[in-house]
């Protein structure tokens, strides 16, 4: 009978977006319930994902034809919500 390698209980999830651009999608552990199911819990990351993206853009220059505004745009975005 062959044996199921053991999987990880716990661990980091990261979501490239772009190959320069790689966010923190929080954190997983398996547990196991009261009734002896199996689960999974996802913990979010400590910024949102959204407000590392701003921060992304932000650090990227303003193409020629890009506007000025768009870390305000994002900004008030993000306060709409």
């Amino acid at each position: 009978m062959s044996r199921t390698p053991d999987l990880p209980a716990s661990g980091m999830l990261h979501v490239q977006v772009a190959e320069d651009c790689t966010l923190d999608g929080g954190t997983w552990h398996r547990t196991t319930d009261q009734h002896g199911e199996r689960t999974s819990q996802i913990s979010h990351p400590e910024m949102s994902m959204f407000q590392q993206v701003v921060e992304y853009l932000e650090a990227k220059p303003v193409p020629p034809d890009g506007s000025m505004r768009r870390a305000d745009e994002a900004r008030a975005r993000q306060r709409r919500g």
